[in-house]
């Protein structure tokens, strides 16, 4: 099977499935950083997703070079996220929560349905795309290895992640917003990683949920608004 067309039947897996749900404004997820004391982190702009030249890491959904605001729908979860970080006793970490502009489709691999058994004939592409499923899951859940090999390593998780992002279209059309999956840090809580930019992130202020007029690239186009009032450094 080509790539592409291996990448279109994992979409269809997502459909047949039904994992595309819609998540209403005002969501909110909890980011956390870990950084120097004498740092404030205070701001959506020190606390949302990296610019560009600071996205200097692989990570298990995108590579080097490419931001994307990794979260959590908890505080807690948030904070556990972000525990491997090597801390020195001159870090901390800020966390904060940050509210969606406007309603949100999201693939949602939190609550995955069963895989089917061997012997269920009539389930048997459904259990191809649940096994799929559950082992991108696993994967993307693992703890992120500085070791040099997760340029290589993480190439497989990323693409996927770059189709849903860039290819993949919802039931009705519509392009993804992210993707939620379980934490394998908490008991119960869920990861996300949301496919804003820097540029999508902002303090809450009036007017803040307003769609842009155009597609402008000076046109403010805020997807995710910190609330100043939830950072709080641990």
């Amino acid at each position: 099977m080509a790539p592409a067309e291996l990448l279109n039947t994992i979409g269809e897996f997502a459909d047949t499935f039904a994992l595309v749900h819609e998540l209403p404004k005002g969501s909110r997820f909890f980011r956390a950083r870990v950084h120097c004391p004498n740092e404030e982190v205070v701001s959506a702009e020190a606390l949302g997703t990296p610019p560009t030249d600071c996205a200097r890491f692989a990570n298990r959904m995108s590579p080097a070079g490419i931001p994307m605001f990794y979260g959590a729908c908890e505080r807690d979860t948030a904070l556990a996220e972000v525990t491997d970080t090597p801390r020195r006793r001159s870090r901390v970490i800020s966390v904060g929560a940050f509210e969606t502009a406007r309603d949100l489709q999201i693939l949602d691999l939190s609550e995955l349905p069963g895989v089917p058994s061997i012997f269920d004939s009539a389930d048997r592409e459904r259990r191809a795309g649940a096994m799929f499923l559950s082992s991108f899951v696993h994967d993307v859940a693992g703890p992120i290895l500085r070791d040099g090999r997760e340029h290589i390593e993480y190439v497989p998780t990323q693409v996927v992640t770059e189709y849903f992002r860039r290819i993949y279209r919802t039931p009705d059309g519509g392009r993804l917003g992210g993707m939620l999956y379980r934490s394998s840090r908490t008991e119960a809580g869920k990861c996300c990683v949301l496919f804003f930019e820097a540029a999508d992130c902002c303090d809450i202020r009036p007017g803040w949920k307003t769609a842009p007029k155009s597609l402008a690239p000076d046109e403010p186009r805020w997807w995710l608004g910190l609330d100043e009032a939830s950072v709080e450094r641990v």
